[in-house]
């Protein structure tokens, strides 16, 4: 099954992917004879395989194993800026309604206090070790004028006492449960571990859910995730419309928080009718002005990438996360 360089031989769910060469390929070398992409959840276990030249390419390699890597003859870490959008998202779809936490994060208000309780850059710099500039929307083409979410404690306290959620004599304001997968992003249950702790500093007292990636993924295509919960959602360098793609339909899957804004719905059926590109940029920047600030999501970072690469391959990783084995080839 397959048109391209590789056949596929092999699929276990949660496990492997084994492809072939395909011999009927005429467009050019293909470089391997048989390609195995395994699942490794663990990413001390993918470093280790890497370091013990069990794979090739390994993903995600976390920044405390990267001197780790690069101090051997075996492998080297190749950092690549991302675009992956991550996030804390909200589940709107009202199956959370009547709770405490689903009905609060129904308030614009909350939404936006979430948003500065969380010091984006200090988890970068910390947990993911690089910088990043904090997103302010969905999209890698984003409106450079939009100012993302600053971080402001203080600002976010005051914003839920005027919203009616001040501290209880205990200090909470109200309970969340947000859940994720673990293994799956980069040092993706320590971001979440983070984020947790910034928005119990203001009193929203946040617990964790962690979970294996293919426990996670059905509940939030089917929206059941939350109130809160973190994924990552890859995106394009070269369209804005294609990083919203992912919200014109309420109830699609991807739209894994059930967003949807009037406003925003509107412009976006608009586009359909528009030729000129001014006029388009104008009303994606709408588009992008809106979203923030209903805040659908607390903003995160678009995902560094660092990928460990044996030294007996020459291969070099593009920046949306896909894998062209046929690129790779033997030093």
């Amino acid at each position: 099954m397959a048109s391209g360089p590789y056949k596929l031989v092999e699929w276990v769910r949660a496990d492997r992917v084994v492809l072939t060469r395909n011999e009927n390929w005429t467009m050019g070398d293909v470089p391997f004879e048989n390609v195995i992409f395994r699942v490794i959840p663990e990413s001390s276990t993918r470093t280790a395989e890497l370091l013990a030249g069990q794979v090739d390419i390994a993903v995600n390699i976390p920044p405390d194993q990267m001197e780790t890597v690069n101090a051997t003859d075996q492998a080297t870490v190749v950092s690549v800026a991302g675009t992956r959008r991550m996030f804390a998202g909200f589940n709107f779809s009202g199956a959370f309604d009547g709770t405490p936490a689903g009905d609060a994060i129904k308030n614009v208000e909350v939404r936006r206090a979430l948003n500065m309780a969380v010091d984006v850059p200090t988890i970068c710099k910390q947990l993911l070790g690089t910088d990043c500039v904090r997103a302010n929307g969905p999209a890698n083409l984003g409106d450079p004028t939009i100012e993302p979410y600053p971080y402001d404690p203080d600002q976010a306290e005051a914003m839920l006492d005027a919203a009616g959620y001040p501290r209880g004599g205990d200090g909470v304001r109200f309970s969340v449960q947000m859940q994720g997968p673990q293994g799956r992003y980069l040092q993706d249950g320590q971001v979440q571990q983070a984020i947790a702790q910034y928005l119990g500093d203001i009193g929203v007292e946040t617990t964790n859910d962690l979970m294996d990636m293919t426990v996670f993924s059905p509940m939030a295509r089917e929206h059941r995730a939350g109130p809160m919960f973190f994924i990552g959602q890859g995106g394009a360098t070269w369209s804005a419309i294609y990083d919203m793609s992912l919200f014109p339909s309420r109830d699609a899957p991807v739209n894994t928080g059930n967003w949807y804004n009037e406003e925003w719905q509107k412009r976006w059926d608009s586009l359909s009718g528009v030729r000129d590109t001014a006029e388009e940029r104008k009303i994606v920047d709408e588009m992008l002005k809106i979203f923030h600030d209903d805040a659908p999501w607390i903003f995160l970072y678009f995902q560094p990438d660092f990928y460990g690469i044996s030294n007996r391959i020459d291969w070099t990783p593009r920046r949306d996360e896909a894998i062209e084995v046929w690129t790779a080839s033997l030093n």
